[in-house]
């Protein structure tokens, strides 16, 4: 295993997009189609299809025979950047009078990757009318996000792409008809990769990356990519465990209550950060690194209730514990000694989300949700790597039955995020002087997805 780690490494090692998740955080929810359509209200009570492997195993226990999904999804989605301010801070030279150093570039970018695939595969086995097996295989964290070359916020950040994938045995049990109890061990594995713009060395001002002077102003002016500003990449592994448990009250056929929790799951990358296109100085040199990582746990409530005329109503809140991103922090191999350490202090964060199912006939079953996502980070500590903010969720789906064996769930979820501030430092490690950018992130979005279901 080999990664590339650099200063802000660990939010790479810190878990991990699949591409892009639109939901707080790094949090992908987009896990199965079905619930989708009803913005995932309900998930933790539902226990319609083996999909609920990833959302509570205790709810296995209301799947009669064998059952396999396999779910997909993909994000269409503007990831509005809007930079305010985007420059080189020297306090030495601040000290003497002068002026941060401006980064040149265009000010406004779509971070957003295009159309990531989410997929998910999820079986259930019963073993008899009270125990039942599943596996899951899917992602609970992952984030995407890169800048152009022109673009003048990339002295804080260029590509982000962080990944994980959940491999989730589960077993449940029902103990009488009312109360069912599941839980499964997590096997996480997370794939990291980072690019960043660093500025090089200059005489002039002993400042960094500063090529000229403007003629009319005689304000420095900084390259925006390049081999002057230098640069640096992050790809990296590592595997983290966990677990998952799970509770299903169910009172009657159509009234129901779950609840969920996913336990943190801690890892440690290994790897060397490596720079390319700067000054050949100590601070500057590749070193064999380390990273701690820490997923956060996931506590879920959930409620179902039939109203009768066809219809079901959902709802859910889930708690996501990201207060323990307290940092983000590198240390050299070697010696143990700290190479980068980033301020984060994230906060927990709520989704709430409600939904209603109508069955038109016994086959068609139409959906709607709404959810709200708040974000854990900050506005006065929210990054380009992690712009994104709290977000709504306005969705529609419906399921179709095809026989006794097959069915397929098909959802959309339109999302949207109001402007919400960015205010990201980056420091450069032995380094006189510091990258600061300012601005804002808007989020314009359509998410579908779908599903298939097999009954043996």
């Amino acid at each position: 295993m080999q990664n590339h780690m650099r200063n802000s490494a660990i939010v790479a090692a810190l878990a991990a997009i699949a591409p892009q998740a639109l939901a707080g955080g790094y949090q992908i929810v987009e896990k199965n189609a079905r619930g989708l359509g009803r913005a995932y209200a309900g998930e933790a009570a539902a226990g319609e299809d083996a999909t609920t492997v990833g959302s509570n195993p205790a709810a296995m226990s209301r799947l009669k025979r064998p059952q396999f999904s396999v779910s997909a999804a993909t994000i269409d989605a503007d990831l509005k950047i809007e930079v305010e301010e985007s420059t080189i801070v020297v306090p030495a030279l601040q000290a003497a009078g002068l002026p941060a150093i401006k980064a040149q570039g265009v000010s406004s970018a779509n971070a957003a990757p295009e159309r990531p695939l989410i997929p998910a595969l999820y079986a259930v086995y019963p073993l008899s009318e009270d125990y039942a097996l599943g596996l899951g295989v899917f992602s609970n964290f992952a984030s995407e996000t890169g800048y152009d070359a022109d673009f003048a916020g990339r002295i804080a950040a260029e590509k982000s792409n962080v990944r994980t994938t959940n491999i989730n045995p589960s077993v449940s049990i029902k103990l009488n008809p009312m109360l069912s109890l599941g839980a499964g061990f997590n096997a996480v594995y997370a794939q990291a990769e980072l690019t960043s713009a660093n500025p090089s060395a200059s005489p002039l001002f002993l400042a960094p990356g500063v090529v000229a002077l403007n003629p009319q102003t005689g304000e420095a002016i900084v390259a925006p990519n390049g081999q002057t500003l230098g640069s640096s990449s992050v790809e990296g592994d590592a595997w983290g465990y966990g677990w998952n448990a799970g509770i299903l009250l169910s009172f009657t056929e159509s009234s129901r209550i779950g609840l969920s929790y996913r336990s943190t799951v801690d890892a440690n990358l290994e790897g060397d950060t490596t720079f390319k296109g700067t000054p050949t100085v100590d601070s500057f040199r590749d070193f064999a690194a380390t990273a701690p990582l820490q997923l956060p746990e996931i506590i879920s409530l959930s409620y179902v209730q039939g109203l009768g005329a066809g219809l079901q109503l959902s709802a859910d809140i889930t708690q996501t514990s990201w207060s323990n991103f307290e940092e983000l922090s590198i240390y050299r191999k070697d010696s143990g000694a700290v190479a980068s350490r980033v301020d984060e202090r994230w906060e927990d964060a709520l989704r709430y989300s409600v939904g209603l199912d109508y069955a038109v006939t016994p086959g068609l079953t139409l959906r709607t949700g709404y959810a709200y996502d708040n974000s854990p980070v900050p506005n006065e500590r929210r990054t380009l790597r992690i712009p994104t903010g709290d977000m709504r969720f306005y969705s529609l789906g419906g399921s179709y039955i095809f026989n006794e064996t097959a069915s397929l769930d098909l959802g959309y979820s339109r999302v949207s995020q109001t402007k919400t501030g960015i205010n990201d430092t980056r420091e450069f490690v032995g380094q006189p002087f510091y990258a600061k950018v300012v601005g804002s992130s808007e989020i314009d979005g359509n998410i579908f997805a779908a599903q298939m279901n097999i009954s043996l």
